[in-house]
């Protein structure tokens, strides 16, 4: 009997060991840029889906990729290039041009169009990518051509189909969860005078954004973390060869939830490229992305909850003050990570502040300050914010300060912030609810910014500004009625050569929706979407609509906007080009929807080109936009 009670008690010394080994605890420990790094499997799995908040971000492995180019330089003809918010910053889009070629990617397949001799010589090629991937991003170097997709890749599950069932593609096996997908995202580097394929990079997750600097490429990717994964760590591959970070790698912010890895991929596309990675285990999404020349910026929206981490003082800790009869509190958080001189990126402390962006260009770097316009609440309760932060080193430790804040004076009760557009040291702001107020503000003194003037009770609201020549502000939003409902769109050129009297030149140009209609184009939440010719005096983006006659008909037009300060209607309509005669299938269905969208126009010397799913067309310039050849795709 006391044997048995012997082996009785080790049994349960045993189970309470084990036990204890499953509930182990760690110490956060920190590296000197100021993140807590990963220590083991062990602590990873414990810290995934932990403490109350959201974000993410982490460290660097070097790896060459061998490769030899030949790829020459020639004399660049004149062309228009992606429209970016910050000048000298790429941003991706479907289509590039070096003046000589046009480089399209449309789904999983790349086009590459010479243009120097006309469509009707031109030498032309597909190239097929990964058969599952869809692609949306095209960056040029010198060069390389780099495609940037994402795939999804069927696992097996662990539970398998009962015997004797035949599992395929086609087969409802799939239905019943026998099978699980994760996205992929690949990267595609050719040689841009070959065209032959340098390299392939993939990274496990979801595209977020991308940027090139010069030859420098940035990727940000994310992906959702579980406890149970069977591996809780994102893969990476380089031409097949997959690599795991290794655990001390992976970076987090002890108060932010950790749902999601958010990795910053550096390509360094000077010669043979050479790739480093930074793995940031945080926020279950990053809603917007900012890239200045120094930095990389992240913004996302916090919910915190009562819950406190007592081991940490409030300076370091990312919590807001929480509602007393809630016992909530919602903020944001914006992270940044310094780009270094080598390109690499290293963390540059984080702030907070209230309410939410409307898009990347709430935010802004300017003179060593970080710039940042945001909206909270909605109804009586909105606040619009100018917040101007600057990093400081305390303990060590980099951090982003508010050094000012503007919370009153920008917008009209109720109204919300829609547009900004900052410029060195003004930035202009549109808010809305029935008019649209249009601001200018002075930020020379960033410790002190100032409104400076108001131009108000303008129907309407503008979703993107543009800067123009001698001071003025291109406006594209919408049109709206008394009640505030959006009738159409609207094209508004904005004097700011007075600062304090900021107005409208002319005539708005204003696009009304037919009846029981609608107008909408990928330009107006899409900056990349628009072609800008300032030696043209253009702009251009695609519209589709909709109108009703004895059905609804759809139509797709690329329109192309001349702009002229001195005249009484600044705006006015050059061209409008369409490619429905492209489309060679019937369109006499009820359910009918125009399938051959244009997408985009580029510039090359006098020559516009016109691209769709179906084709590309070139228009004279200086003949009205008159068609020289058309070309559709095979």
């Amino acid at each position: 009997m006391k044997r048995l009670f012997l082996v009785f008690m080790l049994t349960m010394f045993i189970v309470i060991l084990s036990a204890c080994g499953r509930t182990q605890s760690f110490e956060d420990v920190f590296d000197a840029s100021g993140l807590a790094k990963v220590q083991s499997e062990g602590h990873l799995r414990s810290l995934i889906g932990t403490t109350n908040n959201q974000a993410r971000f982490a460290e660097t492995d070097d790896v060459d990729m061998d490769a030899d180019h030949d790829g020459t330089t020639e004399q660049e003809p004149n062309h228009s290039s992606t429209n970016v918010q910050v000048e000298g910053i790429d941003e991706a889009d479907i289509v590039k041009t070096d003046g000589n070629a046009i480089y399209l990617v449309q789904s999983n397949q790349l086009r590459v169009i010479d243009v120097a001799d006309g469509l009707e010589q031109r030498f032309m090629k597909s190239y097929d990518l990964n058969e599952y991937g869809y692609y949306r991003d095209l960056y040029l170097t010198d060069t390389y051509l780099v495609a940037i997709g994402s795939y999804h890749q069927l696992m097996l599950n662990d539970s398998r189909p009962e015997p004797g069932i035949d599992i395929s593609w086609d087969d409802s096996a799939f239905r019943y969860g026998y099978f699980h997908g994760r996205t992929v995202s690949t990267i595609e580097i050719f040689d841009k005078t070959t065209m032959e394929l340098v390299t392939t990079y993939e990274i496990e997750g979801n595209i977020q954004t991308s940027r090139l600097m010069g030859d420098d490429l940035y990727v940000i990717t994310s992906r959702s973390v579980y406890q149970d994964d069977d591996e809780v760590r994102p893969f990476y591959s380089i031409d097949g060869n997959t690599f795991y970070p290794d655990f001390d790698a992976i970076r987090y912010l002890p108060e932010v939830h950790k749902g999601s890895y958010t990795i910053i991929s550096h390509i360094a596309l000077s010669s043979a490229p050479k790739v480093s990675h930074e793995f940031f285990l945080g926020a279950i999404g990053w809603g917007t992305v900012y890239m200045s020349h120094n930095n990389i910026y992240f913004v996302t929206y916090i919910f915190q909850s009562s819950t406190r981490d007592s081991s940490r003082s409030d300076d370091d800790s990312l919590d807001e003050p929480v509602d007393s009869a809630s016992g909530s509190g919602i903020f944001s958080l914006v992270m940044s990570f310094e780009i270094l001189e080598d390109g690499t990126v290293e963390y540059g402390g984080h702030g907070k502040f209230k309410g939410h962006i409307v898009n990347q260009f709430s935010i802004d770097e300017y003179d060593g300050y970080l710039r940042l316009v945001s909206t909270e609440g909605w109804g009586i309760n909105v606040v619009n914010r100018l917040y101007v932060f600057e990093r400081v080193i305390d303990d060590g430790t980099p951090k982003l300060n508010v050094v000012s804040l503007l919370d009153e004076g920008i917008g009209k009760p109720e109204e919300t912030v829609r547009s900004v557009r900052f410029q060195g040291e003004l930035v202009t702001v549109v808010t809305f609810v029935d008019m649209d107020p249009f601001y200018t503000i002075d930020l020379s003194d960033p410790i002190n910014p100032v409104i400076l003037g108001e131009l108000d009770e303008i129907p309407g609201f503008a979703v993107y500004q543009h800067p123009w020549e001698n001071d003025t502000v291109i406006g594209v939003g919408y049109e709206t009625n008394e009640q505030g409902w959006t009738i159409g769109l609207k094209l508004t050129l904005f004097d700011i050569s007075d600062r304090y009297n900021p107005s409208e030149i002319g005539t708005p140009l204003v696009l009304l929706n037919e009846s029981q209609g609608w107008q909408y184009g990928e330009a107006l939440h899409n900056h990349r979407a628009i072609l800008v010719s300032k030696p043209h005096h253009f702009i251009g983006f695609a519209i589709n609509s909709s109108s009703w006659q004895v059905r609804y008909e759809n139509h797709s037009n690329y329109m192309i906007f001349s702009i002229d300060a001195e005249a009484d209607e600044p705006i006015t309509i050059a061209a409008t080009i369409s490619h429905n005669h492209l489309d060679t299938e019937e369109a006499d269905d009820y359910y009918y929807y125009n399938r051959v969208g244009v997408q985009r126009a580029i510039v090359i010397n006098d020559t516009l080109y016109v691209i769709s799913n179906f084709g590309i067309t070139s228009h004279d310039i200086n003949d009205d936009f008159e068609t020289i050849e058309t070309h559709r795709f095979e």
